[in-house]
């Protein structure tokens, strides 16, 4: 970019500051570089927001005019990529450091050390001299006083990447005729076409204008609509400054930015993301319903209508993806102490499913929560989950009698009590409940009734222990680091005596009427066998 921030819709001229001669794209340090462009995030960080709405972040990004990175580590820190994305910087200094810029992110980047154009050719890149990073063109009429070198660019061929993109981004300071004219072919057979953001250089006042307005063209020919990056829409015809440039498939509707939530539909299967949480609502009647920071690590994707995400005001949320796949899905997830540990999860909703979740509730790694077909997950207060667990209510796909056509995997609700410790790799599945104050040991797996205050180890989980409590401070991270006695510990509410009904006491002792049978056969047999060896002998 050559602007000093993109904090307006249009800028004029580029800027360029007073900055130390060894500023320069062919010499740049990256940790000078990093500085120069960490005191313009607000600009990249808008950008980035943007575009949140229309961009999936498990898909492929394309970055041209790459600089960098920035633009690619700010926009993966507001969207959580996970998906690939690559980046196209000819000048070689610069792809150097973009490399080293992506290295550590947590989402795989391949940096291409060439431009894009119309054609394969060896060019002139002219590079700012007084300390603008971002301002590196091909446009000789605009490069007085700049640093001509020489640089590779190609003509984009789309087979080298493999899958369509989920957004493409381009920032090339005057050249985008040149870089859009080389991908009009991809664009064409690209399905769904991605949203494009695009810098255009200058507008009426480039020395190219009509050739960068031809090619602007053929993409509105290709369904493309124009808005800046506010939702409005634009003429590009008018443009007379800098501007960023929005080109959004026609089948995607803009979105009139607000200070609220960033949302929006985008991609093939018409999904919302909410990628700031706040208040929120939409015209299929979805709603969040949260008026705590608007920091929380969470994300939600909206599929269907009328779905419904309400949390505490002092909900403290890690790592947290929230799916409503269906219509009627409810999820409410409580507060949390600033002592406990944040919450983290990946919770999927379907057909006017519900997951509630209570208070002060913890986990080490995201643990997975699923309820579909109206079934229901109630999760009480300071439940601690461990590492890698899992809730499910349906098994995700349906299995059937071969003889009857019935189905044998209904999905069931699940009840998980107050104060219930999940151990690393334990699963509750349909149908189960779990008592109060009750431990689930590791790689457990709860099908059926626990009660409270009680061990349960095993596949599926049996009670090996009764009259048991446990509480929160760590071996090794609380003193005393001896707890011999619970004269260490502060006694939360949940002491109690376990208490079995009938039905789980029989079951734990195997006296069940068939057992009872089957027994008295089998002792039946055995005396049979001894009177008939003692009339032999």
């Amino acid at each position: 970019m050559e602007r000093e921030a993109a904090t307006a819709v249009e800028t004029t001229e580029p800027v360029k500051p007073s900055m130390p001669a060894v500023f320069r794209a062919g010499s740049v340090t990256h940790a000078e570089a990093l500085a120069w462009f960490a005191r313009r995030k607000a600009g990249y960080v808008r950008l980035a927001e943007a575009v949140a709405p229309y961009v999936d972040p498990t898909g492929m990004i394309i970055d041209v005019g790459a600089n960098v990175g920035y633009f690619t580590k700010i926009l993966g820190e507001t969207l959580g990529l996970t998906g690939t994305t690559h980046l196209f910087e000819p000048v070689p200094n610069l792809a150097a450091l973009c490399r080293v810029t992506t290295a550590d992110l947590p989402f795989e980047t391949v940096v291409h050390e060439y431009g894009l154009s119309d054609e394969d050719a060896e060019i002139e890149i002219f590079t700012d001299v007084s300390g603008n990073l971002g301002w590196n063109t091909i446009i000789a009429e605009r490069a007085a006083g700049m640093t001509a070198n020489k640089i590779r660019v190609r003509k984009f061929v789309p087979e080298e990447l493999g899958a369509t993109p989920a957004f493409v981004k381009i920032d090339v300071e005057g050249a985008e005729s040149k870089v859009l004219g080389g991908m009009l072919d991809a664009f064409e057979q690209w399905s769904p076409r991605p949203p494009v953001l695009c810098e255009i250089g200058w507008g009426q006042a480039h020395p190219h204008w009509q050739a960068e307005l031809a090619v602007f063209t053929r993409m509105l020919d290709l369904g493309y609509r124009v808005y800046d990056i506010d939702g409005r829409a634009l003429d590009l015809a008018r443009l007379t400054r800098t501007t960023d440039v929005l080109f959004l498939p026609q089948e995607v509707e803009p979105v009139r930015r607000t200070a609220g939530s960033v949302t929006r539909p985008h991609g093939d299967d018409g999904a919302i993301w909410v990628h700031k949480i706040g208040p929120y609502s939409d015209e299929r009647g979805n709603s969040i319903e949260y008026n705590g920071p608007r920091d929380l690590d969470c994300k939600v994707k909206f599929l269907g209508r009328n779905n419904r995400l309400v949390l505490g005001n002092h909900a403290h949320l890690a790592q947290t993806v929230i799916t409503f796949d269906c219509d009627n899905g409810f999820v409410t997830i409580g507060g949390t102490r600033d002592s406990n540990p944040a919450f983290r999860s990946k919770i999927r909703v379907g057909q006017d499913a519900q997951v509630r979740i209570g208070n002060d509730v913890s986990s080490t790694t995201p643990c997975a929560i699923s309820a579909a077909e109206g079934a229901v997950v109630r999760i009480g207060n300071d439940v601690m989950f461990a590492s890698d667990n899992a809730v499910r209510a349906d098994d995700g796909h349906p299995i059937f009698d071969v003889r009857t056509g019935k189905r044998v995997n209904p999905s069931r609700s699940i009840t998980i009590g107050n104060h219930v410790w999940l151990g690393a790799g334990a699963a509750v599945l349909g149908g189960a409940k779990v008592g109060d104050g009750s431990v689930i040991g590791y790689a457990g797996v709860v099908t059926r009734n626990i009660p409270n205050n009680c061990i349960a180890v095993g596949v599926p989980a049996r009670v090996v222990r009764r009259h048991t409590a446990w509480e929160r401070p760590h071996l090794t991270l609380s003193k005393p680091y001896y707890k011999d006695d619970s004269s260490t510990v502060a006694r939360s509410p949940y002491w109690h005596l376990t208490t079995d009904d009938g039905q789980a006491l029989r079951r734990a002792l195997r006296l069940t009427p068939a057992n009872v049978r089957h027994g008295l056969r089998r002792r039946a047999g055995t005396l049979k066998a001894r009177l008939a060896a003692a009339r032999k002998g």
